[in-house]
């Protein structure tokens, strides 16, 4: 399944299937670009998708080495199969969500690389995230326009 933004980022490319270049140029009335909620502010985008869609979880990709944190996306379980969800839209490949950031799961399993889940539904784990990945470095503009992409997009960030 692909849906939102995955779609328009298709090529013919075995190599490079998805393209998301042009999410540089995609703002929608934000300050900042779709781009900047993929590399940059993801943990807002998730944090604002958790505040609105309480069915799921966060899930962190943490880099064990360099202590940081490489991509913040949503999952939702649904009929037995898990469906990712960030900034570029709804994808139900894990493997192929995580190819941009380089993350394979032989890296995940040879301990380069950690992964951290978070439940909206509990307020303790929701302002553990916020405190870990968004706090000191909170804007209410990020926060707004993470809002406003989800909101935009609405049909982008469905699982149907």
């Amino acid at each position: 399944m692909l849906q939102g933004f995955w779609i328009q980022a298709q090529t013919n490319n075995k190599i490079y299937p998805f393209n998301f270049d042009f999410m540089d140029e995609v703002y929608d009335g934000t300050q900042d670009c779709a781009m900047a909620y993929l590399h940059g502010y993801c943990a807002y985008f998730a944090y604002a998708y958790a505040l609105k869609h309480k069915e799921g979880t966060i899930r962190i990709i943490h880099d064990d080495y360099e202590n940081q944190l490489v991509h913040a996306y949503y999952v939702i379980e649904k009929d037995k199969k898990e469906y990712y969800i960030d900034i570029r839209g709804v994808i139900d490949d894990e493997e192929q969500l995580l190819d941009e950031f380089e993350v394979t799961e032989r890296a995940i399993d040879d301990g380069y690389f950690s992964i951290h889940e978070y439940n909206p539904n509990s307020k303790k784990d929701l302002r553990r995230f916020y405190n870990h990945y968004i706090r000191g470095f909170a804007s209410k503009e990020i926060m707004r326009d993470a809002k406003t992409f989800i909101n935009t997009y609405f049909e982008y960030y469905k699982v149907a």
